[in-house]
């Protein structure tokens, strides 16, 4: 291990509180996740009772000491709503896959804790800071912002490989054999894989373009959101995650259909892709293989397909294990799989796989019955951070990469939507041009903020 390492995950204990001490409620809570994600090293240290505090886990621990430190005022004025049936119920499901497979109490309520901290947390955070359809706009700049900081060290790694962590922090965090991909490098930075770093600014890209054809006038980090969005489109393809730019080109191309035709069946399709396809591979219905036929074809990496295939007999193993434990599970002791639909599937049985689905599903079909052709702050920047939530769980078909960034913008975009119809019902109406929006009335000190030129 590193020097480093432990310098870096202690030290983050006094700098988030700095953060919450100095600056805005909601900016100290994006920018303690943020930096947890962004720059913290792939490393955890276990705890005798608590979950493990490291990467995955050290943003929600702060966030949830410095709220309960500096503005405890917020968890008094929280209201639950419908929405939160959703992570208490998948909290509380972490028990019953140990109770039905012997584990015991102590196993299931050490499980729930555990899942409670990484998923539940950020997800409560969001609800209970981000309450007014106009606070969605830091959310969205906030990740437009993740993606710039990136930006620069991505270009090295692809450039000169992935060696960031082994820089700073004295050890690789993935395979180096697994971050070569077309004839270059795919950056990693202090992600756990470069196929979580290629999730993260192929999101934040799509996010940015679509800023840029909604509020074209929109200034981020001193930029014009044009130039912004071109920087993040260019880096992440050059991720080389094929399966992370085909995500952002198909959340683009629901978002285009969705407004030039103003019809919600894209969105809704991109919604149905995740079930449907976990539908046709429990009954084999369907062999995904095919998807690693075109992608190889399209980039001319044979591993692509390769890759697919060795996926496709992983999950024909798992699905046998969850037909023979379709409602409980086998616990959470079962052996390692890449797809994160496999782990929850088989570890938790199809309810816990089911209040995945709908935990990330919220957003957008929320934005889609409260805002979603109304213009203002929830269709400009609620709906493309809600297809960022969508495309995280069929990333998941694939992949095992946890981002508790998308799990706070999920409780973020459910908790503005909720109010957008009482907060419509208590301002008066305004006449406002096709192409103005309202400013938003946060600090523009921030660099979360966004800042509208007129």
């Amino acid at each position: 291990m590193g020097a480093m390492i432990p310098v870096a995950l202690f030290g983050f204990i006094p700098l988030s509180l700095l953060l919450f001490a100095l600056l805005r409620a909601r900016t100290a809570l994006l920018a303690t996740f943020l930096i947890a994600v962004l720059f913290l090293p792939c490393f955890s240290y276990k705890m005798a009772i608590l979950p493990a505090y490291g990467k995955a886990s050290a943003g929600a621990y702060m966030a949830l000491v410095g709220t309960l430190l500096f503005h405890p005022q917020l968890l008094l004025q929280f209201r639950p709503r419908w929405v939160d049936i959703f992570p208490l119920a998948w909290t509380l499901w972490q028990i019953v896959p140990s109770l039905a497979n012997g584990f015991g109490l102590y196993d299931g309520a050490a499980m729930a804790l555990n899942h409670f901290l990484v998923w539940t947390v950020p997800f409560f955070l969001g609800r209970v800071y981000f309450t007014e359809p106009a606070h969605v706009r830091q959310v969205g700049i906030a990740l437009v912002v993740g993606g710039l900081a990136y930006v620069l060290p991505c270009a090295i790694e692809i450039k000169y490989s992935p060696q960031f962590h082994f820089w700073l922090y004295g050890t690789y965090n993935s395979s180096f054999a697994e971050n070569v991909r077309l004839d270059g490098f795919r950056p990693v930075v202090f992600m756990t894989h470069g196929l979580m770093l290629g999730m993260w600014m192929c999101m934040t890209a799509l996010v940015a373009t679509w800023l840029w054809w909604t509020e074209k006038k929109l200034r981020v980090s001193s930029m014009p959101i044009g130039r912004v969005a071109i920087i993040l489109l260019v880096v992440g393809v050059f991720t080389r995650s094929t399966g992370a730019v085909g995500l952002m080109i198909l959340g683009g191309l629901a978002l285009i259909v969705t407004f030039r035709f103003r019809t919600k069946l894209a969105l809704i399709a991109m919604i149905a892709i995740t079930p449907t396809y976990i539908f046709l591979r429990y009954y084999d219905l369907w062999d995904p293989v095919v998807i690693g036929q075109f992608a190889a074809a399209a980039t001319g990496d044979s591993g692509r397909e390769g890759s697919l295939t060795a996926r496709t007999g992983q999950e024909a193993v798992v699905i046998a294990e969850m037909h023979q434990r379709p409602l409980a599970g086998w616990g959470h002791w079962g052996p390692g799989q890449d797809q994160l639909w496999l782990i929850l599937g088989r570890n938790t049985g199809l309810p816990g796989l089911a209040l995945w689905i709908a935990y990330f599903s919220l957003p957008l079909s929320l934005t889609m019955t409260r805002a979603a052709w109304s213009r203002g702050p929830i269709r400009t920047y609620g709906i493309p951070i809600g297809c960022v939530c969508v495309l995280h769980v069929i990333d998941g078909l694939f992949n095992g990469m946890y981002n508790p960034m998308y799990v706070l913008s999920a409780g973020a975009v459910s908790g503005c939507c909720l109010n957008a119809a009482a907060v419509a019902q208590r301002r008066p109406r305004t006449r406002q041009s096709a192409g103005q929006l309202q400013a938003s009335p946060t600090s523009p000190k921030s660099p979360f903020n966004p800042q509208v030129v007129t």
